[in-house]
């Protein structure tokens, strides 16, 4: 009987880890990111000022950059442009497929959250509640494909081989 070695899920040790690994664990890290700021906003009281997805571009950008950094350094290998958008490109994947129950939940939950968002953040009151999730769906992957290219061409900039 073969045995099979375990992988660690050591955070220390993330030389031993796959692209996938990667892409979960930064699509998990802007998920809370982006989560925890929308609650502060809205304990703050300041959350109604300003949406959801607003804040996500950031955490997105963000994340992507600080990925493809950690990448290359741990790895101690370049990246191609189409490697590099490649692992944004799964990374915002897995963050939209976590993002989706999030505003689900957050719109379901409330009817006033609901109403806020039908006044407030949308160019047709009408809209149901499908339909401002998926708008807000629609305009996240959006994000992801545009924030995956700008961090793929920008995160590979400065050429040369990495040192060990």
């Amino acid at each position: 009987m073969k045995t099979v070695k375990k992988q660690e899920l050591s955070i220390t040790k993330r030389h031993n880890w796959s692209k996938n690994r990667f892409a979960w664990f930064y699509a998990v890290m802007i998920l809370l990111a982006s989560v925890l700021l929308g609650v502060v906003l809205k304990m703050g009281g300041t959350y109604e000022s300003m949406g959801l997805r607003s804040i996500n571009i950031f955490f997105i950008m963000i994340g992507f950059f600080v990925l493809i950094w950690d990448y290359k350094r741990t790895k101690h290998k370049n990246l191609k442009f189409i490697d590099a958008f490649l692992l944004c490109a799964r990374t915002g994947f897995y963050y939209c497929l976590l993002y989706l129950p999030i505003i689900l939940v957050f719109l379901a939950d409330s009817k006033n959250e609901l109403q806020l968002v039908e006044t407030d953040e949308t160019f047709n009151n009408n809209f149901s509640i499908i339909a401002i999730v998926f708008s807000t769906y629609i305009e996240t992957v959006a994000t992801v494909v545009i924030v995956g290219i700008v961090a793929a061409f920008t995160g590979n900039m400065g050429g040369g081989k990495l040192k060990k």
